[in-house]
């Protein structure tokens, strides 16, 4: 059951940072949905895109980690204002990430997001930015992110 629903996956970096204190939240073997629009990527096209994957999530007051499999996609300082098109946001639903694909791949046109289906409590959404908050991705998310689609 482990292997199939992702438990025991958690990236180091992510188990790590779960084991302190001010996490609001860490899971691992959640439901991530990938979804692509308008995505044009040199050797690869395609209108929309959905799939599910699995992944894990940690969220503390000024920081969120996130990866998809064994690939870490997110390592933000939420205190942080970064320049750039990526963005966060939290919802009751999950964490919902927006990735503009442009400022990853060089040629590339197209949306990503990837939806993180993990319920958060109104406690921790009270201590979590409110609204969309842009964000750096890690330098590898672009290498995990053409196996997605």
């Amino acid at each position: 059951m482990n292997r199939l629903f992702g438990a025991g996956k958690m990236p180091d970096e992510l188990k790590a940072r779960s084991a302190e204190a001010d996490v609001l939240c860490a899971a691992e073997g959640i439901s991530v949905k990938v979804a692509g629009r308008g995505v044009v990527l040199p050797g690869f096209r395609t209108n929309r895109s959905v799939s599910l994957k699995a992944g894990s999530v940690v969220l503390a007051p000024r920081c969120a980690l996130a990866s998809v499999g064994r690939w870490v996609v997110l390592d933000s300082d939420l205190g942080e204002a970064p320049e750039g098109a990526h963005t966060i946001g939290f919802a009751a639903d999950g964490m919902h990430v927006h990735v503009d694909l442009p400022t990853v791949y060089q040629s590339a046109r197209g949306t990503f997001d990837l939806h993180f289906r993990v319920e958060l409590e109104q406690t921790a959404l009270a201590e979590l930015p409110a609204g969309p908050r842009p964000v750096r991705l890690p330098d590898g998310a672009a290498i995990a992110m053409r196996t997605w689609m």
